[in-house]
């Protein structure tokens, strides 16, 4: 903190001594997971799953819906905290929980892209979730 309140980031250097006491955690950044039969996955394990978004460009190895969604329900039978960045929710996924982040984006704006909308499904709730503006005319319910 500071004396305005706001937050303001830690000095580089100090950052990175911190961050080189951490404990190295396991970690696999897979090419294609379908073929992973997930064992039961401790504690903590997240699974990140960024298909390619519904009626844009697909990636080199494209991957359905279908195929998205049995992928989410096995780590999630594993163990795993599953999240999916998805153009839409992935409604599909019963008891799932789904966050828009459109807002959030820091940076470059999809002005350019078809995908203008950014979603998060997760199999778990959310911790945080963005706050959201009601409309500013309508009367509330």
């Amino acid at each position: 903190g500071n004396e305005t309140g706001q937050w303001k980031a830690p000095p580089r250097d100090w950052l990175c001594r911190r961050l080189s006491t951490l404990p190295t955690l396991p970690a696999s950044i897979l090419p294609d997971a379908r073929a992973v039969d997930p064992p039961q996955l401790p504690p903590g394990s997240v699974v990140y799953i960024d298909p390619p978004y519904v009626n844009t460009t697909g990636y080199a190895h494209d991957l359905g819906r279908d195929a998205v969604c049995e992928l989410a329900e096995r780590w999630a039978s594993a163990g795993a905290w599953v999240v999916i960045s998805e153009a839409e929710p992935l409604s599909e996924l019963s008891g799932w929980h789904e966050v828009e982040i459109t807002g959030e984006r820091i940076g470059q704006k999809r002005t350019f892209s078809k995908q203008q909308r950014e979603y998060l499904t997760m199999s778990r709730p959310p911790v945080w979730t963005p706050s959201v503006q009601g409309a500013l005319f309508m009367a509330s319910k």
